[in-house]
């Protein structure tokens, strides 16, 4: 329940603050990459280190395509109101595509 808002509440808070400071629209890629990192850390230090778990069973979901839309969508528009309604749309809407080729191997008939 976490997750979700923090996906979408500190890549806003970084891309705002880029945004104005900076004129780049970096932040929500750059807060996207941090929390893989982050994941990716912690898949490795808990499930394989700690648990002995194989790291090829423990894909996270690849969400710095969404950071980029969000970094495009507010380069396009130039408005915090346009990113807000236009990207959280496409940021809600494609996490299933974009990580369909992560989980693809997986869908096979039983």
């Amino acid at each position: 329940l976490v997750t979700p808002a923090v996906y979408i509440i500190f890549p806003a808070v970084i891309g705002t603050f880029t945004w104005k400071k900076f004129r780049l629209p970096i932040g929500a890629t750059a807060t996207m990459f941090a929390f893989v990192i982050g994941l990716w850390q912690s898949r490795y230090f808990n499930f394989h280190s700690f648990a002995g778990f194989p790291l090829n069973f423990v894909a996270p979901s690849t969400f710095i395509v969404l950071g980029i839309i969000l970094d495009a969508t507010l380069l396009w528009t130039k408005s915090f109101f346009a990113t807000g309604f236009i990207g959280a749309f496409f940021f809600g809407a494609l996490p299933y595509a974009v990580n369909w080729p992560v989980f693809a191997l997986w869908h096979v008939p039983v």
